[in-house]
């Protein structure tokens, strides 16, 4: 994925990542801080890899 294959896509990263960072401070109060950047780092991980990893149809 380069500058100029979907700008959209990249904009939904950047959601995805800030989305990410604001839930997680709320959930790390439920259930503490280490658990949390586990599940918040996977689910990015996860969405980042469906959003930009994937090679292009053609």
């Amino acid at each position: 994925m380069g500058p100029t294959d979907e700008p959209g896509r990249n904009w939904v990263l950047v959601a995805t990542y800030v989305t990410a960072f604001g839930l997680s401070h709320p959930l790390a109060k439920r259930i503490d801080a280490w658990p949390t950047v586990l599940a918040v780092s996977t689910l990015t991980a996860a969405a980042s890899y469906a959003a930009a990893d994937r090679r292009a149809a053609r």
